[in-house]
């Protein structure tokens, strides 16, 4: 047997062994490696059967993959609605304090990770100093539709323009509250 295929099976069955013995070790630590990384996203994107046909679609791949559940962002909100507290526990199963069952409730949502916040009216002014909070666009009456049009400009200009500067253009593009 030539000797690099004596290695390579060699390496194989030690890699192996590891991992039926339950040391994960090797594969923890070459998960870490941004090559690696890299690796495994054009395999997941080389066997996807439904690839992105154009930039558009990339762009809202790359919101589903990485835009979720995100710890730290850019603490960009964009201003949902202002409903009744009733209204706004039913629509979005909310559970609010009842302290709060006579006034509204004003909506926002983070422009990266998709999390929702119900403000009350009296905590409202106090939220949008401590945030930067923006409108979305106003030709567009549901309120989804405005944040999502809004997010989709965010990321496609976070990918061609890079992250601070799609902060710089999202903010004055939408009117601040």
């Amino acid at each position: 047997m030539k000797k690099e295929i004596y290695d390579a099976m060699m390496d194989y069955y030690d890699s192996s062994y590891k991992i039926l013995t339950g040391d994960y070790s090797e594969l923890e630590e070459l998960e870490k490696d941004p090559k690696v990384q890299k690796y495994i996203t054009l395999q997941e994107l080389k066997s996807n059967p439904y690839p992105p046909q154009n930039k558009d679609d990339l762009i809202n791949e790359c919101q589903k993959k990485f835009g979720i559940n995100l710890e730290k962002t850019n603490d960009i909100w964009v201003f949902m609605c202002e409903l009744p507290y009733v209204s706004c526990t039913l629509r979005f199963k909310a559970f609010l304090d009842e302290k709060y069952i006579n006034q509204n409730i004003s909506i926002y949502q983070n422009i990266e990770s998709r999390v929702l916040k119900f403000v009350a009216e009296e905590d409202k002014k106090e939220f949008e100093s401590k945030h930067k909070v923006i409108d979305g666009n106003p030709d567009i009456s549901d309120f989804f539709d405005r944040y999502n049009n809004v997010r989709f400009n965010f990321f496609k200009s976070m990918i061609n323009d890079g992250q601070e500067k799609a902060v710089e253009k999202i903010l004055p593009l939408y009117k601040k509250r």
